[in-house]
This record gives structure tokens, sequence and C-alpha cells, in this order.
């Protein structure tokens, strides 16, 4: 006959520091770039990190989207138009994944709208 043996289980705790995808600022800033002011939009409002830097990637990513849906208004029934959507998600992708992986984002032409806008808005 088997000898009756008892199993002793060890509880281990583990401490985790669960972090909101919301709190992390790289995450925050390639979201910014979703697609036509969705991402931009959303983490306007949604943001927990450093509200500067995701400033700035949420002017990009409006400056970029009021561009393209401009595009597509003016362009309509032109070649053009066929070209501005893969253009502006390459574009948006690009900068998403910049900003994923922490690089500068500075674009001139886009640092010199967003400098109007946000001195237009001061006063």
């Amino acid at each position: 006959m088997p000898k009756a043996t008892k199993k002793v289980s060890a509880k281990v705790e583990v401490e985790t520091n669960e972090v909101s995808l919301l709190m992390q600022q790289n995450v925050v800033h390639a979201l910014a770039y979703f697609p036509y002011l969705i991402g931009a939009v959303s983490m306007h409002f949604l943001w927990r990190t450093n509200k500067q830097a995701a400033q700035h990637h949420i002017m990009y990513s409006w400056i970029i989207a009021v561009a393209a849906i401009i595009g597509h208004i003016f362009l309509t029934g032109s070649i053009l138009w066929w070209m501005i959507f893969p253009a502006y998600m390459i574009g948006s992708g690009f900068l998403a994944w910049k900003a994923y992986n922490g690089e500068e984002v500075k674009i001139e032409i886009l640092d010199s709208v967003e400098e109007k806008i946000s001195n237009s808005v001061k006063k």
C-alpha cells in the first residue's frame, strides 16, 4: 500500500508595479499619431504623462491630419487624391515609431506652424 504524502505548497507573493498604458510616456506619444484626429483628441483628454512633451506630439498630429483632410477635399477627382492617404499613413506611422522609441521628432515646417498656432492661442 502506498504511503500518503502531503503536498506542501508555498505561496509566493510577487510585487508588481502595473502601470497603465496611458502612464507610459512613449505609448502616449505614439498613440497621438493615430489617424485622422482620433489619436490627437483622445490623447489630449486621456494623457497622464509629461504634458509638454505630449502636447508637442498632439499638435504635430493635429497639423498633419488637418493637412491630409484639406488635401482630400481640394484634390478630389485628381490622381493626387489617391496618394494622400498612403502618404499620410506612412508619415504618421513613421512619426509614431520615432515617438515610441523616444527619439526627438522635429520637422521645421511643422514647428513653425505649431509656433504660430500657439502664439495665436496665447493672445
